[in-house]
């Protein structure tokens, strides 16, 4: 035990705990892995188009949409971080990116757990566990810088040339949608637990951070005022009565698995509610005044969020244009903020059995947390051994790259449709695309494409609801097809928008196609619309 009372020690045990989430997959699989929804499936994809950009490719977005995608609709194309994929590949970038923010997240919050708890062994473990749950690292430094600015604003009442170039380089560094969006509920909690407010000194450290965060998200901030129409006008956020709203107040607070079904859901959600469940009970027993404080500032935004999906309150915002364009859920980032402050405050009491317990799950979870995205390609490839199984969790084998390098040769610069596949992989691969994932592209792009897909859409009311009041996923389908025997598109409206070719992991039987390469059956087939 002499070993875990040296603090260079205990520092050394958690960045190799850390490390393990890269270690274990490498070993296993010979690539890190990581949850490809909102990853892999998009956001990387975004990146390694900014990185063309800024290597001098001004037209790198073209590849998006039938061209209907401007560079500056990007999030993140101004963030300094994001000029690492200029220097690197798609996969080494990410994962440089990802091993700074973990380490960020870990040193961020270990400065901010010292000033509550003297105990160093618990503070290196809840910083952990914090740069652990502060996931997926494609949104930036924000949330891990945050820990460090709710330091400086309670804890260091005076600030030298140094913190200003640190606040400065993080605001930078934060997304308007996620870092920014926390920040209402972490101010909030700055004016509960702080004894006394200087006004002066919180004004200056937020203005500092503010005024780089605005500059480096402005292209977003000027498309909120644009008059372009975008696809966003057409959004019909969730609406629900409230007996679901006190429902979804609960399910958000007690987060508790869905063990019926044993998948992706299930595997990303279970280290999270292997640590959220004890916080919140424990917290509710609690007598720390500051634990009490926190949790308030939990509930009060959680229920701010709740609220907004009450009927009346919905219908509101689904008549106004601006304001239902605002995810309002983003709130949610500062969930991990709250949980890990708590713990930290929790774990100043003596260890009596509950906290024992309570440390028992803590650790369960940091440790899950280290091959959650392992588990799935694990139990598929090594325990079930499925038959040429393609880890969709790694880049190689979500990005399948050898395959498409073959299309491209053959499509050239020609637009392509994708039927049963990601067409974030065909763009990956520099293939121009008329579909997509995007958060921000025209109205107008949204209604021809309609016309495309309007034989599934009139056959399957569930895809009609997903594209009509969503539409984010600009897909042939949806993950599932209808059936697949009978797929149908309107393939003379995909040719008159510009699609010469189609990708498809399904036979397609149409007049209007020719099979030029591949055997769907075996993995998937390139047609070419006549």
């Amino acid at each position: 035990m002499k070993y875990l009372t040296n603090k260079y020690h205990i520092h050394c045990l958690f960045l190799f705990i850390l490390s393990l989430s890269y270690l274990i997959p490498l070993l296993i699989f010979g690539q890190p892995t990581l949850f490809y929804v909102d990853s892999l499936d998009h956001e990387i994809v975004f990146n390694s188009v900014i990185g063309q950009f800024w290597k001098g490719n001004l037209d790198a977005a073209n590849l998006f949409l039938n061209g209907e995608i401007e560079p500056f609709y990007l999030r993140r194309i101004f963030q300094p971080y994001s000029y690492l994929y200029s220097l690197f590949n798609e996969a080494l970038a990410y994962w440089l990116i990802d091993i700074l923010i973990r380490l960020t997240s870990y040193i961020s919050f270990y400065i901010l757990a010292k000033k509550i708890n003297n105990n160093i062994f618990f503070c290196s473990l809840v910083a952990c566990l914090y740069a652990s749950s502060n996931y997926p690292s494609h949104e930036g430094f924000g949330l891990a810088f945050f820990p460090y600015l709710i330091y400086l604003l309670i804890f260091k009442k005076r600030i030298s040339i140094k913190h200003y170039l640190i606040i400065f380089f993080f605001g930078l560094n934060t997304e308007i949608l996620f870092g920014g969006f926390a920040l209402p509920s972490l101010i909030f909690l700055i004016f509960l637990i702080s004894e006394k407010i200087d006004l002066k000194h919180l004004l200056k450290i937020l203005t500092i951070f503010l005024i780089p965060m605005l500059l480096a998200n402005s292209n977003l901030i000027l498309l909120a005022f644009d008059d372009l129409e975008f696809h966003r006008n057409e959004f019909v956020r969730e609406s629900n009565s409230i007996k679901e709203s006190f429902q979804l107040f609960f399910n958000t607070l007690l987060p508790i698995p869905n063990f019926e079904k044993i998948d992706y859901s299930f595997v990303r959600s279970l280290p999270y509610a292997l640590y959220i469940l004890p916080t919140i009970i424990y917290a509710f027993f609690s007598k720390d005044k500051n634990v009490k404080k926190i949790l308030t500032v939990l509930i009060a935004t959680i229920l701010f969020t709740i609220i907004l999906k009450i009927n009346f309150l919905s219908s509101f915002i689904n008549e106004n244009i601006f304001f239902k364009k605002i995810s309002w859920d983003y709130l949610g980032r500062s969930y991990y903020i709250l949980y890990s402050l708590m713990i930290i405050y929790l774990l100043r009491n003596k260890l009596i059995f509950f906290s024992k317990i309570f440390l028992l799950f803590i650790t369960s979870s940091l440790l899950l947390f280290q091959i959650d995205s392992s588990l799935v390609p694990f139990y598929k490839d090594k325990i079930k051994k499925i038959e040429n199984y393609q880890n969709l969790y790694t880049f190689e084998g979500y990005y399948n790259f050898n395959d498409y390098e073959k299309i491209k040769k053959i499509v050239k610069n020609e637009r392509t449709l994708s039927v049963g596949l990601d067409p974030m992989v065909a763009a990956m691969h520099n293939i121009y695309v008329m579909d997509g994932y995007h958060s921000i592209y025209p109205l107008h792009y949204k209604k021809k494409f309609r016309k495309i897909i309007e034989p599934e859409l009139n056959l399957n009311s569930k895809f009609r609801n997903y594209y009509d009041e969503w539409g984010s996923r600009v897909y042939t389908s949806l993950y599932r097809k209808r059936d697949p025997g009978n797929f149908r598109l309107n393939y003379d409206s995909a040719k008159e928008l510009g699609a010469k070719y189609i990708i498809s992991s399904i036979n397609l039987n149409s007049k209007s196609l020719k099979l030029i390469f591949g055997d769907c059956k075996k993995k998937f087939c390139l047609y070419q619309i006549l």
